[in-house]
């Protein structure tokens, strides 16, 4: 559905997707937030408050970033600094170990080394990077990376905890931690400060719809779909790039029963998707013929996009009597 910075959305997802990653963005994110944040966030740039480089733009500087024999450890140094994990994690792999190998406490390697683990998804390398920081330094942005990592391995009682300490570290309010720490309570059912927490991640930061975005897909999730409209609308208001918002925006007109608006100048992928998802909640709710029904629109719609719909459509049949 992400992005953020995502893959195609999976089978009986439904309207667990589409998150933006913090734009954990993104059950979309989350996991699509960003998701794919990453959102899929682009859901996982976004998650750290990074802005990827264009892939035509990001050559010249990790050519430039390359470390070359016999340069000093200053001029590495310097180029590493100007890298920003996302579009450059190749470059940052290749110098920052050149820089461990001679300052292994050299905090800014670490960091982005692990900051590029959990942009390539290499969790488990993420994790032990960051907590290997925290052993020596109580550096808040490790603890908000580790908070991350915590939160998109689904690790929710955890992130919950280091958004809390990262928080009580850092003086100048974050909306992306804001943003991650609604997540965690909703993901945990704690509804009323995830709520809070998200409105708070978007008064922060105007400029951004992810908070209203991941707003609007809890009170999605909880059947409120005229506050998920009003939501992903906020969203788009501020942010009339962010393409998840637009797509569970037409979700939420789909579960109104609002199907004009859910479809109205939506290309054949977000129709596909919007059909896709109402077969999916109506199979959630037990009424096997509407899934069918939404399955099918969904593979007449666009049957390579959204070939997870044979699936749905699979599990959507009525049992077999013996």
């Amino acid at each position: 559905m992400r992005r953020v910075i995502f893959e195609k959305p999976g089978v009986m997802r439904a309207c667990l997707l589409g998150v933006a990653a913090f734009t954990l963005s993104a059950c979309a994110s989350l996991e699509q937030y960003a998701a794919d944040l990453e959102q899929r966030w682009p859901v996982t740039a976004a998650e750290l408050g990074l802005k990827p480089t264009a892939a035509n733009e990001a050559a010249p500087a990790e050519v430039a970033a390359a470390p070359v024999p016999h340069e000093s450890l200053a001029v590495r140094t310097a180029k590493l600094a100007k890298l920003t994990p996302g579009a450059s994690c190749r470059a940052i792999y290749d110098l920052a170990p050149s820089v461990l190998n001679e300052d292994r406490d050299h905090l800014d390697a670490r960091l982005k080394l692990a900051a590029c683990d959990y942009e390539t998804r290499d969790l488990a390398s993420a994790r032990a990077r960051f907590k290997d920081v925290l052993k020596d330094d109580s550096d808040p942005r490790a603890l908000k990376g580790l908070a991350l990592t915590e939160l998109r391995d689904n690790r929710f009682e955890s992130a919950l905890e280091l958004l809390e300490k990262y928080n009580q570290k850092t003086t100048q309010s974050d909306w992306q931690a804001m943003n991650a720490l609604g997540f965690a309570f909703d993901q945990l059912g704690q509804k009323d400060k995830a709520e809070a927490a998200y409105l708070s991640a978007a008064t922060l930061s105007p400029a951004h719809g992810a908070p209203m975005n991941n707003l609007g897909m809890m009170y999605m999730r909880d059947g409120r779909h005229a506050d998920a409209i009003r939501s992903f609308s906020i969203a788009l208001n501020r942010q009339p790039d962010l393409e998840i918002a637009e797509l569970n925006r037409r979700i939420a007109y789909g579960l109104k029963g609002d199907l004009g608006k859910a479809m109205a100048g939506a290309s054949e992928e977000d129709r596909s998707a919007v059909y896709n998802s109402l077969g999916a909640s109506a199979l959630a709710r037990g009424d096997q013929r509407a899934a069918q029904r939404m399955f099918k629109k969904a593979l007449e719609t666009s049957p390579v996009f959204y070939e997870n719909a044979y699936a749905n459509l699979e599990r959507a049949q009525p049992p077999t009597l013996p």
